[in-house]
């Protein structure tokens, strides 16, 4: 039963490919009527075709025929501004959740429901389809959240997990597919990337990669529904070197023991020479659930100024603060730039215990102050010495 499913499948994406190769243009008609999803077996995947002036959208489904709530196919071409070219697949991955897949140019995402009321989340990506080949790209999202939607990139030959956080509109990374990217990065599987929306098109990607660090950093462009805004660059080259902390006390602080993701900053990155000095700290769950509850809330702490430290770098400082739970953080502070030093703030037993211990919520006001260093200081410029204040 199953290889005649998978024969079955093959056999429909081969017509689809010669189709769409005989028919490379077509147009999205005027008015659609509904057009039931029929059902392929168990093989997963589905395409788009014209006939009759009508999308017909086939999906495999292993529950039965399923209908695209009231108001048909017409309204998913409409809202994806589904055109000339587009190849379509729909995706069926259990529990009435569907995944939209369309060949390069089309960027947009919604959330459509079936009659009986169950989400159905569709992704409309920049992806590459040569017509025979289902791309290696599949993107299933944790649940949507208009202000803060997130996915996860999977391979076939991994899971790369990637955050998207916004105010406004989702955002996607523009100017290549995605396929394209990832060789163009060479990013692995056990990469973390991080992608933070600031408005107005300028966009900051954290690469947090596990084994290496990146040698550095690479530019993208920011995109929003189709239209290319502004050019960003990749300011945060992380790797996993260990230095030395202080708890604030001017105490040293064994990293290896006591903080918890040894994530840092190569400040000797070549292209920072270009960049404003100042100092970014960024807080990161140390698991990233399946599914997350509640909407992941951001903060930003503009501006906190540092006091005059030996390192002529440390002016500024953004701080946000991301929490699923609320109770768990963990904060880290980067410099763009600090004379080619690495260097790594943390505290005695990590900003996840720090943040609990302090009551510190979303909305909190926290500075801090980098101190001079005592007259007793040995650690030849590798010790911070700060104090910190909550609002």
């Amino acid at each position: 039963m199953a290889s005649d499913n998978l024969a079955l499948g093959l056999r429909f994406f081969v017509q689809i490919s010669k189709y769409f190769k005989r028919n490379p243009m077509f147009e999205i008609p005027p008015d659609f009527k509904d057009i039931a999803l029929s059902e392929l077996g168990h093989n997963k995947k589905g395409s788009v075709r014209v006939q009759n002036n009508v999308y017909e959208c086939v999906i495999v489904h292993s529950g039965g025929n399923v209908f695209i709530d009231g108001k048909g196919i017409a309204n998913i071409a409409s809202d994806f501004n589904i055109s000339k070219r587009d190849v379509v697949f729909f995706e069926y991955h259990g529990n009435a959740i569907f995944y939209c897949i369309v060949c390069c140019g089309c960027t947009y995402m919604e959330k459509k429901s079936l009659g009986s009321g169950t989400p159905v989340r569709f992704f409309v990506e920049a992806i590459s389809y040569d017509g025979m080949e289902f791309p290696d790209l599949l993107f299933s999202f944790f649940p949507y959240k208009e202000t803060n939607p997130f996915f996860n990139v999977e391979t076939r030959l991994g899971t790369w997990k990637i955050e998207v956080k916004h105010g406004h509109a989702w955002t996607m990374l523009g100017g290549a597919c995605w396929q394209s990217f990832h060789n163009a990065h060479d990013l692995h599987r056990s990469m973390y990337i991080q992608m933070d929306y600031h408005g107005n098109g300028n966009f900051t990607a954290t690469v947090f990669n596990q084994n290496s660090c990146c040698e550095q950093p690479f530019s993208l462009n920011g995109m929003l529904f189709g239209k290319v805004e502004e050019s960003f660059q990749e300011l945060k080259c992380l790797c996993n070197i260990d230095t030395v902390d202080t708890n604030g006390n001017g105490e040293n602080v064994d990293d290896a023991d006591n903080i918890d993701n040894e994530y840092q900053l190569n400040g000797n990155c070549p292209q920072f020479e270009n960049v404003i000095d100042s100092w970014i700290i960024t807080a990161k769950r140390h698991m990233v659930p399946q599914y997350c509850t509640k909407t992941l809330p951001r903060m930003y702490i503009p501006a906190a100024k540092w006091k005059k430290h030996q390192m002529d770098g440390s002016k500024a400082v953004i701080f946000f603060v991301e929490s699923c739970t609320e109770t768990r953080w963990e904060v880290f502070v980067h410099p763009y730039k600090n004379n080619g030093k690495t260097v790594r703030v943390g505290l005695t037993q990590g900003w996840t215990k720090f943040a609990n211990d302090n009551n510190l919520r979303i909305g909190a006001k926290i500075k801090i102050n980098l101190l001079s260093p005592p007259e007793q200081d040995h650690s030849d410029g590798k010790t911070l010495y700060m104090s910190i204040s909550f609002k």
